[in-house]
C-alpha cells in the first residue's frame, strides 16, 4: 500500500487495550491503517519511532485563549506549545455578552466607522469570524464551548447547535454582575435553559457550580485580610 506518512517501529498505545508493535500509515492527515511489522508500505515520509511510544493526541476540553488578551495574538503560540506537549485538540470557551468585541477586537455597529478593517458584531455574535481566525492560526484542531452569560442567549440554542456546530454550553453560577465580568446568571432562566437543552440529544451543560453569596462573603474577607496565593 501507499500512504503520505508512515510512523514505523514504534510501540502504539491503545487506551483500554494496551501496547502493540505496529506501524501507522497516515493519508490526508488521517490514520489510514495499522500495519504489523514486516508489511511493506510505500510512504512519502517515514518517521522512525524506534524505542518510542506512539499515543493518541490529548484533548484539552477547557481552554481560554484570549482570556487575558486577544485570541489572534494567543492562538499561534498556545497551540504550538500544546502540540509540543502532545495535545492535538482543544475545546475553546467562547462567550456572548461582550466577549468577542473585548477579546477578539470586533467592531460593534457604533464603533465600525473607527475600525473599518474589523467585521461588525452581527447576528452570530462574532463567532464565525473568531472560528475562522482560530482555524487559520492554530497548529492543532479546535472545537468550541459557548458561555451562556444571560437569558437572551438561551433563545439561540437552536442556532448554536444547528448552524454553528456547538453542543456544549457553560454556565457560571457566581460573579453575578461583577465589574469587568459579564455574567447575568439567575436561577430561573438557568433552570429553563437546562430544560431547553434536554431537547437536544447530544447537548451538554457544563456547570461552573458555586454559591454566589458564599463566594462574595468570603471573597470580601480575603481581600480585607490582604491574602494572596494559596493562603487566600
Amino acid at each position: 500500500m501507499r500512504c503520505d506518512t508512515l510512523i514505523k517501529d514504534g510501540k502504539v498505545v491503545f487506551p483500554k487495550v494496551g501496547i502493540q508493535d505496529l506501524d501507522i500509515a497516515i493519508t490526508n492527515g488521517k490514520v489510514a491503517s495499522l500495519q504489523g511489522r514486516g508489511i511493506e508500505v510505500q510512504a512519502g515520509t517515514t518517521i522512525d519511532a524506534s524505542g518510542r511510544y506512539v499515543l493518541p493526541g490529548v484533548i484539552d476540553p477547557h481552554v481560554h485563549w484570549g482570556h487575558s488578551g486577544s485570541i489572534a495574538a494567543e492562538a499561534p503560540g498556545e497551540s504550538r506549545a500544546a502540540a509540543i506537549g502532545g495535545c492535538t485538540t482543544i475545546i475553546q470557551f467562547s462567550s456572548g455578552g461582550g466577549f468577542f468585541e473585548k477579546r477578539v477586537g470586533l467592531a460593534t455597529p457604533t464603533s465600525a466607522s473607527k475600525s473599518e478593517e474589523r467585521p461588525v458584531l452581527g447576528e452570530d455574535l462574532g463567532f464565525n469570524w473568531c472560528r475562522d481566525l482560530v482555524e487559520k492560526s492554530s497548529y492543532i484542531d479546535v472545537a468550541f464551548h459557548f458561555h451562556i452569560v444571560n437569558e437572551a442567549l438561551t433563545a439561540r440554542f437552536d442556532r448554536f447547535i444547528r448552524d454553528q456546530g456547538i453542543s456544549s454550553f457553560k454556565f457560571i453560577m457566581a460573579y453575578k454582575n461583577r465589574p469587568g465580568f459579564f455574567n447575568e446568571f439567575k436561577d430561573g432562566w438557568f433552570y429553563e435553559a437546562l430544560q431547553a437543552l434536554a431537547k437536544y440529544g447530544k447537548a451538554v451543560a457544563c456547570i461552573h457550580a458555586e454559591n454566589d453569596e458564599v463566594c462574595e462573603h468570603f471573597g470580601q474577607k480575603v481581600m480585607k485580610a490582604r491574602k494572596q496565593g494559596l493562603a487566600a
